[in-house]
């Protein structure tokens, strides 16, 4: 996460997007959906991409991989699926709120 970071990728894990800034150039790659890349504000490439198809998708040609290969996997897995989070917090019997005064000088 440090070298996504120190490179400004940007992660949208609920669109499960991921966008890697470039000067002059918006490149966004998207699971099951359309690739747009712009470059002065004019479409450059448009594509349908999937990332469950694993030809036409190398990890290679991304350029900053390039000079990290050996810690890429050579296929691009995907994105896990999409599934429900259940959040709750367990209270114990016979708790209630607790009460704090203000603190005053």
């Amino acid at each position: 996460m440090d070298w996504l970071s120190y490179h400004y990728v940007i992660l949208d894990c609920a669109r499960k997007l991921a966008f890697f800034p470039e000067p002059g150039v918006a490149r966004y790659l998207l699971a099951n959906g359309l690739v747009v890349t712009m470059r002065n504000r004019e479409t450059e490439f448009v594509s349908l991409a999937s990332m469950e198809v694993s030809s036409g998708v190398h990890v290679e040609e991304v350029r900053l991989v390039q000079l990290f290969q050996d810690v890429f996997p050579s296929e691009i897995p995907g994105f896990p699926p999409t599934r429900e989070l259940e959040f709750f917090i367990d209270l114990h019997p016979g708790t209630g709120p607790i009460s704090e005064s203000p603190y005053r000088m």
